[in-house]
């Protein structure tokens, strides 16, 4: 799903993409299988029903809990495959970190490290929100606010792909009515957007915490929770980030850099937790 969703974006078939994503799942997948003594995804029809998948809606017709399909998951591989989304995407981030950081710091926009720091990017969003989705931990459950939630994940990943060059080189303005940001840089354009962007996410996810503090306390409430606080620490990132690559001065944007560096090692840990809580 990102090497297509990447090839949308222009980005070529040698991109290291798909190596982010065998490094973070095959260093999860090998750590699982020592601890546990088992594979995560065992030769099983289970297994080879999510293989034959053969499209989104059948994918979340298998997980379903109130599914009529003759082979619905067990809440097992529904538990695999959150655990399996959301330690991948932590590990990614933090190992990712330092190519977050130094495409920061570049001056200006088009440096080479672009692509890759939109590649991990695109990567985190696309699996957290994937494994959600299939797999919820207790939910949202206003219907409207459901509807907004399934929004904004559309939302993630569309201005996830503001971060690739061939796309935030088209945004690049020469004046702006703001005198602190800086139209002229595409990446710095694409960064407020996707600041805005987390608007109504920050909205489902204030509600989502109330929400839980109705709820009966246990492992599921206590990963809903984490997720959740994994949420607005990227949000802080993520604005950080439009802070650092909006700042004329290199010197003065190593406060946001520093912030948004310190918020992906801590996105990545909750993430990592989240995946271990059941």
């Amino acid at each position: 799903m990102i090497t297509q969703l990447s090839d949308v974006a222009n980005v070529k078939k040698e991109h290291p993409s798909d190596l982010f994503m065998w490094i973070g799942a095959v260093a999860y997948t090998v750590v699982y299988k020592v601890v546990n003594n088992e594979p995560l995804f065992p030769d099983d029809d289970n297994s080879a029903a999510l293989i034959a998948a053969s499209s989104w809606d059948e994918l979340e017709q298998l997980l379903s809990s109130t599914s009529t399909a003759p082979r619905a998951l067990s809440p097992t591989v529904q538990q695999s495959i959150f655990t399996s989304a959301n330690a991948m995407s932590g590990m990614i981030l933090f190992i990712g970190n330092i190519a977050l950081v130094l495409e920061a710091e570049a001056p200006t926009a088009g440096n080479t490290l672009s692509s890759l720091a939109a590649v991990i990017k695109l990567i985190v969003v696309a699996s957290v929100e994937a494994g959600n989705l299939l797999a919820p931990k207790d939910p949202i459950k206003d219907s409207g606010l459901k509807v907004l939630s399934r929004v904004c994940f559309g939302l993630d990943i569309a201005t996830s792909f503001l971060g690739f060059t061939p796309v935030y080189g088209k945004l690049a303005t020469t004046t702006s009515k703001f005198p602190d940001l800086l139209p002229s840089d595409g990446r710095a354009v694409s960064a407020v957007f996707k600041s805005l962007s987390l608007i109504p996410k920050l909205m489902v996810t204030s509600y989502h915490l109330y929400e839980l503090t109705s709820e009966e306390a246990g492992a599921v409430r206590s990963a809903a929770i984490v997720g959740e606080v994994a949420n607005l620490t990227g949000a802080v990132a993520t604005i950080s980030y439009a802070a650092a690559v909006n700042d004329k001065e290199l010197e003065s944007r190593q406060v946001p850099i520093g912030v948004m560096a310190l918020c992906v090692d801590l996105w990545s840990g909750l993430l990592v937790a989240d995946a271990l809580i059941h």
